[in-house]
């Protein structure tokens, strides 16, 4: 029988190794996850170019070494091929009597359309107000009713062995005084 605690101390002992190199072997397993290249971002923008293009200026500006030529001739014949070289133009001299942009429009406006009257909103109505009503001790439940009913209240439960009531009255109802 001897050999029956030093196997069972062998297997419990190989056990006890193989649940650590598991408890190890799972903290190491998401870096291989990580490791892994992911993907590209679709939000990201794309990476740049070898080749920078220069985005092209739609105003062209004249060169101020040109000077224009007054004894050109203007030709009437048209030219096939369009110059896309940008002419020189000459600056605008300003003129000293500024006109109105517009005329004032004389014609009457209409006449403003008379505001609705609103709709007077309903008062919004309060849910009755819940109280607990206590009796005297030997007060009779048909005395307790006939109080109660006269009051105007409404009872909603009632404990008969203690002597209370749990009644409902309108707000803004005089039965209870706060």
């Amino acid at each position: 029988m001897s050999g029956q605690p030093a196997r069972h101390l062998a297997l419990s002992r190989i056990l006890v190794l193989a649940q650590i190199f598991l408890l190890i072997a799972s903290l190491f397993a998401p870096i291989a996850t990580l490791a892994a290249d992911p993907s590209a971002d679709p939000g990201a923008s794309p990476a740049p170019t070898a080749d920078p293009t220069a985005t092209p200026d739609a105003t062209p500006t004249p060169d101020a070494t040109a000077t224009p030529d007054a004894t050109a001739t203007p030709d009437a014949t048209p030219d096939a091929t369009p110059d896309a070289s940008p002419t020189p133009d000459a600056s605008p001299t300003p003129d000293a009597s500024p006109t109105p942009d517009a005329t004032p429009d004389a014609s009457p406006t209409p006449e403003p359309s008379p505001t609705p009257t609103p709709t007077p909103t309903p008062t919004p109505v309060e849910p009755p107000s819940g109280y607990i009503v206590t009796f005297a001790h030997g007060t009779s439940a048909s005395t307790q009713a006939d109080t109660l009913t006269a009051a105007g209240a409404d009872v909603t439960d009632t404990i008969p062995a203690l002597g209370l009531a749990f009644i409902s009255v309108p707000f803004g109802s005089t039965v209870v005084a706060d």
